[in-house]
């Protein structure tokens, strides 16, 4: 049985790439030119977690019912298709629209435009695949929770301080998901 810590520690150290100049990083970051920052980190953490903890309680209950060979092979294969689509891929561009419907509370328009844009996101798919390998939600969630909230603080405090190059972010983000595969692959090998 894996430990609780290890499931936590793997999953805040897979968001935060994951979570990279993500779809919903450029929602924030748009968000910010209409709306106060606490409103802005207090929406998007409540949106991409209401969008993302169903997803690993379901993957977890799933992976409970799957050998662990199977799910440590599935995150293998996750881990480096995401890896390699990472570093030959261009990281999104602007996916808002600047005719955002607004709501009448600030905070509830920021939650909503987060959580529609982490469907289908890979910070999604990498949660999914973790929950499922370790079949226990707790950790997951809390690992994820954390990164999530220190990811969009540091976009929401210092929108305007950091200077990087998105491209090397973005390829330092595959190279880690390679790294992880590697890392199951050979956890895989262990339990053959």
């Amino acid at each position: 049985m894996v430990s609780y810590h290890e499931a936590f520690i793997t999953a805040f150290t897979l968001a935060i790439p994951a979570e990279m100049y993500d779809k919903s990083q450029i929602a924030i970051l748009f968000l910010l030119t209409r709306f106060t920052p606490s409103q802005v980190f207090s929406g998007a953490v409540s949106g991409i977690l209401l969008a993302n903890i169903p997803v690993i309680i379901l993957a977890s209950l799933a992976g409970m019912t799957i050998e662990t060979s199977y799910t440590a092979a599935l995150c293998f294969a996750f881990f480096i298709i995401i890896g390699i689509y990472m570093l030959y891929s261009r990281p999104p561009g602007n996916v808002i629209r600047k005719d955002v419907h607004e709501c009448k509370n600030p905070v509830f328009t920021c939650m909503l435009l987060c959580f529609f844009t982490e469907f289908g996101d890979k910070t999604q798919g990498v949660m999914a695949s973790l929950a499922l390998h370790y079949s226990t939600p707790a950790p997951i969630i809390l690992g994820f929770a954390f990164a999530v909230i220190l990811s969009t603080y540091v976009v929401v405090s210092f929108k305007d301080m950091v200077r990087v190059n998105i491209f090397q972010i973005y390829r330092l983000s595959g190279y880690i998901f390679i790294g992880f595969g590697i890392m199951m692959g050979l956890g895989l090998l262990a339990i053959l």
